[in-house]
């Protein structure tokens, strides 16, 4: 869905099924979304968690992002191999 500055999130359900891979996978999973009244884009620094409603660092306004939808971002960590 797109905001009032055209920016883009995905369907909520659809983010989740897929972050759910990627955290089965051993990934670390941030989630992102824009704020619905100023566009700010705004990530969770808790890893693995997503959240129904976001409030904005940027503008203190919540967002419906369960309706709104959202992204994350993905971190894989690797381990150092000793030879």
């Amino acid at each position: 869905m797109s905001n009032k500055e055209g920016k883009t999130d995905f369907p909520f359900k659809e983010v989740i099924a897929s972050a759910e891979l990627k955290i089965k996978l051993g990934f670390e999973v941030h989630q992102s979304w824009y704020c619905n009244n100023c566009a700010s884009k705004n990530e969770e620094e808790v890893a693995n968690v997503f959240l129904e409603l976001g409030k904005c660092k940027a503008c203190g306004k919540f967002t419906d992002i369960k309706s709104r939808g959202c992204n994350y971002t993905a971190v894989m960590k690797i381990t150092k191999i000793k030879h």
